[in-house]
């Protein structure tokens, strides 16, 4: 058997995420870093915030009782909490992709088999990811505002758990049948501008294998605002369209440039989503940062 990196790992599991499939992916992970000859503990979330409170409480603890890696396994939102709960520490995080999309899994290009992730645990790199930022609350790869963050907003757990990525499908459809598309006040490094959507793409994927902004990288700092200008349903249905055809940086009315922070001034109480959690209503400042850092293994 090989020498491992690191032996004494503690995983962070969120208990009701993924379907059966996930499930059985995370017990054959299990077993595969058993037969590594790792020494596990694990920890179960109870509920929204836990995640951040148990990561947080690892990095805080002394050197020596201090698990050589944090692994997150759970959703982008589970992986999300418990990035904000190590920020600012040099304890180093792995991940189990367990959630309905998975885009940090993608963004990194962990492998799918349950070996595979063992070995990324226990023997992967150690890189660092820039986080961006919603207000003072970290985000890992996509921010929004507008016709989406209304459709994670509408989904429920209990939908989620049920349906999966449809879950947001139907919400979307729900929402753009009801219209009222919002026209947001937005100020762009110091400039005006109204939009209908925005996207803030701090990683390469949106949605799934679909991409806003191709020069978006979790590995680089730069920031990537996508600008929807029009408003209305049919704006809506076409922009989706392009995005999913791999044509959304050629759509007339879409707009995408770098960005240290946008300010969404208007309409107040509007649903923020970061990584498919809704974590703030606007007012709400979104920002980039170039010197906080998060330590994640990765495939060799």
């Amino acid at each position: 058997m090989s020498l491992i990196v690191r032996s004494a790992i503690t995983v962070i599991h969120n208990p009701i995420a993924g379907n059966g499939k996930a499930r059985r992916k995370f017990d054959a992970t299990l077993r595969a870093l058993g037969r590594l000859r790792a020494q596990v503990t694990l920890l179960e979330t109870g509920g929204p915030g836990h995640a951040r409170d148990l990561a947080r409480e690892c990095a805080a603890r002394p050197p020596s009782e201090r698990p050589d890696i944090l692994v997150v396994a759970g959703g982008d939102g589970t992986i999300n909490e418990a990035a904000n709960g190590i920020l600012g520490t040099s304890l180093a995080m792995a991940v189990i992709p367990m959630g309905t999309v998975n885009l940090l899994a993608m963004e990194l290009g962990l492998p799918k088999d349950p070996h595979g992730l063992a070995e990324v645990i226990v023997n992967g790199p150690i890189r660092q990811i820039f986080p961006g930022y919603v207000d003072d609350r970290l985000f890992l790869v996509i921010a929004s505002v507008g016709f989406d963050a209304d459709a994670v907003n509408a989904v429920s757990a209990r939908m989620k758990r049920s349906m999966g990525k449809w879950a947001y499908v139907y919400t979307g459809i729900r929402r753009w049948l009801s219209g009222g598309v919002e026209d947001f006040g937005l100020v762009v490094e110091n400039k005006e501008l109204r939009a209908s959507w925005l996207l803030a793409a701090n990683g390469l994927y949106y949605g799934g294998p679909f991409s806003c902004a191709d020069q978006a990288s979790v590995f680089r700092p730069e920031l990537f605002g996508c600008f929807m200008k029009k408003p209305g349903r049919l704006e809506i249905l076409l922009t989706v369209g392009a995005l999913l055809s791999g044509r959304f940086s050629k759509r007339k009315g879409v707009s995408i440039t770098e960005i240290k922070t946008v300010n969404v001034q208007y309409p107040a109480g509007q649903p923020v989503q970061a990584d498919g959690d809704v974590v703030a209503f606007t007012p709400v400042t979104i920002s980039s940062s170039s010197t906080d850092r998060i330590n994640i293994a990765v495939p060799a």
